[in-house]
């Protein structure tokens, strides 16, 4: 796929994932605004900036996954520590911040490797309480 667009135009796909504008691209690349207008109209480029968020995406929700896991480690940890006089004040800072919705909206059907591992975080935070 990038074998149809330029140095520059490869330069501006990771731009427009970056959220710059079309006039801050052209100003850093060096052409005009109607030039990045036009690329951006282009199915490969269009292709090469959604495959580029796409991983982006991934690689974020990757990451939060990691987190939220820590999280609810050091979350066990902390609330079964008979020391800790915060205990109830942490559970229920935990219970208001989940998002209870993600538990009704779930949708029905093949369950992938999200799902999946939504449903064992969802049954580790079950646990704990």
């Amino acid at each position: 796929m990038s074998k149809n667009l330029n140095e520059s135009q490869l330069l501006a796909v990771q731009l427009v994932a970056q959220g710059r504008s079309g006039r801050e691209i052209a100003k850093q690349l060096g052409v005009t605004e109607e030039t990045v207008s036009r690329w951006k109209k282009q199915p490969a480029f269009i292709a090469m900036v959604n495959d580029l968020l796409g991983q982006l995406r991934d690689t974020t929700q990757q990451k939060m996954r990691n987190l939220v896991l820590l999280a609810l480690e050091i979350l066990e940890k902390e609330l079964s520590n008979k020391d800790n006089k915060n205990s109830v004040n942490i559970a229920l800072k935990v219970i208001n911040s989940y998002k209870f919705s993600t538990l009704i909206d779930q949708k029905i059907g093949p369950e992938n490797a999200d799902t999946i591992e939504r449903k064992q975080l969802d049954k580790k935070f079950a646990e704990m309480f």
